[in-house]
């Protein structure tokens, strides 16, 4: 794994999270992979990735739950399944850790966070979470697909963190970088 990096907006208002893992930058043809696997269906990208994730990660302390970041039961009836999910169960073969939906529910039926504009997507995921079990490892890995804003994974973590959480780790397939 590279070298820690924090950038300027971390610096000045550092996330929930301990640490952020993200296997690329959110570029094509990433971005179109991610979309395959997030929109149509291609489940098989969800192997790829957690395999390169895998060989990436391997080689340092595991958290001991994997806990995909959830979708509302009316988003994931229209899709059929959660990318995230599907992701957190290929690692979790890979890695040979745990994963976990039960902690984590998504209670609000939020707007997808990818067509609003940056400063609403704070807003819009507030009261979005809701924890069924309060009995939270100690150590844990929150997995999405994309780390953009940061504010969907911030909400999760924050909830996961009042529970008990003490290292919360965050583990996407890309992320964005922001240039202003």
């Amino acid at each position: 794994m590279s070298t820690s990096q924090l950038c300027g907006q971390c610096l000045n208002t550092p996330p929930e999270q301990d640490l952020s893992f993200s296997l690329f930058r959110y570029q094509d043809p990433i971005k179109r992979l991610i979309a395959d696997l997030k929109y149509h269906d291609k489940f098989y990208i969800s192997q790829l990735f957690s395999h390169l994730m895998s060989k990436q990660l391997v080689n340092r302390q595991h958290p001991e739950c994997l806990i995909p970041i959830p979708l509302h039961p009316k988003r994931l009836r229209q899709r059929g399944y959660n990318q995230s999910l599907e992701l957190a169960k290929a690692l979790s073969k890979q890695l040979n850790i745990p994963v976990s939906n039960a902690y984590l529910s998504r209670v609000r039926n939020t707007v997808p966070q990818a067509s609003l504009p940056f400063k609403q997507r704070k807003h819009n995921i507030q009261h979005a979470f809701s924890l069924h079990d309060s009995n939270i490892p100690s150590h844990i890995a929150l997995i999405d697909d994309v780390l953009t804003t940061g504010h969907t994974v911030n909400a999760a973590a924050k909830l996961l963190r009042q529970a008990g959480a003490e290292k919360i780790e965050v583990w996407t397939i890309a992320r964005t970088i922001r240039h202003d």
